[in-house]
């Protein structure tokens, strides 16, 4: 599995911030940096947070 599909399905299972999915991908792909972790978020889209998207969808 490629580490953008890892951060994606993670994130998207969990709504993690930045630094707790960086750590949590670290763990298991130690070749993994905040960068490597942010760029991803940013090219799929999913760099805000779950709540602040809920919220805007009923506003």
């Amino acid at each position: 599995m490629r580490l953008s599909e890892i951060i994606r399905v993670v994130r998207t299972l969990t709504w993690l911030e930045l630094d707790d999915l960086t750590d949590s991908i670290v763990a298991c792909m130690p070749n993994a940096n905040r960068s490597n972790v942010y760029r991803t978020l940013c090219v799929l889209a999913l760099t805000e947070c779950h709540k602040k998207r809920t919220t805007s969808l009923y506003i």
